[in-house]
């Protein structure tokens, strides 16, 4: 069979009905045939010829005489099976059909008499390549049809297409609406469509676009003898009609409705001299005298290019290459590769848009206009420059953008010869040794702070002139990070350990970093990671460290102006981790502290508080809170008495305040004391202890659950000391606070001479001789007692 031309965008619309399908109406033709009406809509003909029948026109009912026409809302489908004949108005004013497909055929000779689609507006697909004929208003107001493809056609009468206002598009970049692909020009009658308003059906009303002044109906021919006939009898303004010469770039018939070409008149020269190439198509070619347009490559002197928002287009090889001619691209800034020799020779060609660029070819621009690089080409999206990419091309100023990797040999031979600027924001690119043969010294590249390191490393970029700027936002990779304009670093992976603090990816930005934030997956931080080398350098003013458990030697050294941290996953902290951190005033870490480097806080002389949750304390030694704290001369405002270390205070779970306490390098701390003063000793007992305030408060505490029972002991068993040391708790203790799960007190408070007042828990309901001896108790709750 004949292979079709006409492209169907659906498949599943030109196979046959499903074998479940069943018949719901039939019949025979008075002289042969018969056809079938199944369930699903598809309407089956089986026959040579199909008969005239009477339409009825009128606005109030629109319709035929042929036998299915009461089914005219149901057919969505017409099959034709060995049909060479459809009668006048076979199938008029069917309103649902929107397919219409030939079977059984090995010739193009079917005839399509007057109106036999007339008011099928939803029609949008037709097996054209086996029509030889269409008559006189065959497809009036079939106002669905885009773009119609006639390989075999012979004959068309005047106004086959009449009201077919799908048919007009825009006129110098408007899909073709009637494709004539055969050898042989066809003898058509003018007007194909005279009345270009929309179609009126008596149940919907005005169906279909309505035409604009500027639109035409494009005619193509894919043989240029074909053109050449055609244009002479139907070029005609009054009947909004243009014919062009072009064809098809796809091999694959679903897309051909989108992959074409044809070339253009230009609107104010009027020669046809515009390629028009569509959205979608094959642009990559074994070499030039493949291109489709090779026989009129002279004519060409621009190139449009019709893609949509949101779409995407290659250009293969060769694809245009010696358009000498060519001057202007237009609508390429959506093209994301030229392959190679993709313009090589276009020695006139002075405007393409290259913003979209991200892969372009070897030699894909060689030999192009001077006047190209005058426009001060953009490359910002490119990744690939391939070998002699625009060798020969030259360039004032070229700008790269942040993802450039790789620039071939020679891809810029002869281009800077008189020296010009080179803008790249991406670490310096694989660059071969001769990419810029004969550029000037003189040039200078532009890159980022971040980067200048390796451009002056590499032996491509460093007989530059190198100045260095700050671009913002800024990124970069191992760890992934990006600093904002508004000075928020942004880290993502662990950091690793740097030698010293120049070697941080973020350096060369250092004076823009105002906050750091560690993503959830940051767990480490490692050695010198945000350490700064002098006081004063620093302006980061917070951090956020929510699952960090590692902190490295020297991490925040010299972060002066930092206000505080927390880190309440931290478990080790080393060296010098926050040394030079003057103005932190507090400290904040979690209960899974285990370990505290030498001088981790050395320099800290505005801290008044460090407060952490660790049962335990963590494993410190002597010099680790050296030169933490204020000294006197330093501030007068600290409420704790002493210099140093002893300026700040403590703040950790009262059940675990006696554990710190006999730390010998963790009691030199002032204890956070809130309502009660500072602590003055304290001891434990059982599962429980108790803390003496300078304010004469005692706090008793027991938490590990119900049933327990205290001081049954003396008060000399319970740490409480001797009555004859003045500074006891005994003697010092004016009121007792019990606080957790006691329920019996024994005689341990027996024989405080200054106790005044005792607040008992709710859980106490017995006491023994617990306060005998206390002469001056005049106020205790005995409720639940």
């Amino acid at each position: 069979m004949k292979k079709r031309l006409l492209l169907l965008l659906c498949l599943t619309l030109t196979a046959g009905s499903a074998a479940w399908a069943k018949d719901i109406a039939q019949g025979t033709f008075r002289n042969g045939g018969t056809w079938k009406l199944t369930d699903d809509g598809v309407l089956k003909v089986y026959a040579t010829i199909i008969p005239d029948y009477v339409a009825v026109g009128l606005s109030t009912a629109q319709t035929t005489y042929a036998p299915w026409s009461g089914s005219a809302n149901v057919i969505r489908k017409v099959e034709l099976y060995g049909v060479s004949y459809i009668g006048r108005y076979a199938f008029a004013y069917l309103r649902s059909v929107t397919t219409v497909a030939i079977y059984s055929k090995t010739d193009a000779d079917v005839i399509i008499d007057r109106g036999a689609f007339m008011g099928c507006w939803q029609l949008r697909y037709f097996d054209f390549p086996y029509v030889k004929e269409i008559k006189s208003y065959a497809f009036d107001g079939c106002v669905a049809l885009e773009s119609v493809v006639l390989p075999n056609i012979q004959v068309i009468r005047e106004d086959a297409f009449n009201r077919c206002t799908g048919l007009f598009h825009a006129s110098g970049n408007g899909i073709p609406s009637i494709w004539f692909t055969g050898s042989t020009a066809p003898s058509i009658e003018q007007p194909l469509c005279r009345n270009w308003t929309q179609f009126y059906d008596c149940y919907s009303g005005y169906v279909g676009k309505t035409v604009d002044y500027f639109e035409r109906i494009i005619v193509v021919a894919t043989d240029a003898n074909v053109k050449s006939n055609l244009a002479a009898s139907l070029n005609n303004d009054e009947y909004r009609v243009e014919v062009r010469y072009g064809g098809i770039l796809a091999s694959n018939l679903a897309y051909k409705p989108n992959a074409y070409w044809y070339i253009n008149r230009d609107p104010n020269s009027k020669k046809e001299s515009v390629l028009f190439i569509s959205k979608y198509g094959d642009l990559d070619f074994t070499s030039e005298t493949a291109m489709p347009w090779y026989s009129v490559r002279n004519n060409i002197e621009r190139i449009y290019f019709s893609i949509p928002d949101g779409d995407e287009r290659k250009v293969g090889r060769n694809a245009f290459k010696g358009l000498t001619n060519l001057k202007m691209v237009e609508g390429a800034k959506r093209i994301v590769e030229y392959g190679d020799n993709a313009f090589n020779g276009c020695v006139n060609l002075n405007t393409i848009d290259l913003d979209g660029a991200q892969k372009i070819g070897a030699s894909a621009f060689a030999s192009t206009s001077p006047g190209l690089a005058a426009r001060n080409v953009s490359l910002t999206a490119a990744q690939e420059i391939g070998d002699k990419a625009f060798d020969g091309v030259q360039f004032d100023r070229i700008h790269f953008g942040e993802n450039l990797h790789s620039i071939g040999a020679n891809a810029f031979r002869g281009s800077f010869q008189n020296g010009g600027s080179i803008y790249v924001y991406a670490g310096a690119p694989t660059t071969s040794s001769n990419a810029f043969q004969g550029a000037s010294p003189n040039t200078m590249v532009h890159m980022d702070m971040a980067f200048i390191s390796s451009y002056q490393a590499s032996a491509a970029w460093n007989t530059f002139q190198m100045d260095a700027e700050v671009h913002l936002p800024a990124r970069g990779t191992n760890p992934t990070w990006e600093l904002t304009k508004e000075g928020w670093l942004t880290v993502t992976d662990n950091i690793p350990d740097y030698s010293k603090p120049s070697d941080q990816p973020w350096y060369n930005y250092r004076e823009f970093v105002r906050s750091i934030v560690l993503d959830y997956n940051v767990k480490t931080i490692g050695k010198n990671a945000f350490a700064f080398e002098n006081d004063g350098e620093s302006r980061v003013i917070s951090v956020e460290a929510p699952n960090v458990t590692s902190i490295g030697a020297n991490a925040f050294q010299n972060n002066d102006i930092l206000l505080s941290f927390t880190g309440n996953d931290v478990q080790t902290i080393g060296d010098y981790a926050f040394a030079g951190c003057s103005a932190i005033e507090d400290y904040k870490f979690g209960d899974k502290l285990q370990s505290i480097g030498n001088h981790a806080f050395d320099g800290c002389t505005n801290v008044d508080v460090m407060a952490l949750t660790a049962a335990t304390p963590p494993e410190v030694t002597a010099e680790t809170f050296k030169g933490m704290g204020a000294s006197s001369s330093q501030s007068s405002r600290r409420r704790a008495a002493g210099t140093g270390q002893k300026s700040v205070t403590l703040d950790v779970p009262d059940a675990y305040l006696t554990k710190y306490l006999a730390n010998p390098y963790w009691r030199l701390f002032a204890f956070y004391t809130g309502e009660y003063g500072r602590i003055v000793s304290s001891g434990d007992f059982g599962d429980g202890l108790w803390i003496l305030y300078d304010n004469g408060t005692m706090v008793v505490s027991a938490d590990k659950g119900p049933g327990n029972t205290y001081a049954e002991g003396s008060a000399q068993a319970l740490g409480f000391g001797s009555s004859s040391d003045s500074s006891s708790p005994i003697n010092l203790t004016k009121r007792v606070e019990f606080m957790g799960n006691i329920t019996h007190l024994g005689w341990g408070f027996q024989n405080f001479p200054n106790l005044e007042s005792v607040r008992l828990c709710p859980s106490i309901t017995r006491l023994d001789d617990t306060f005998e001896g206390c002469p001056k108790l005049t106020d205790i709750n005995l409720e639940n007692v």
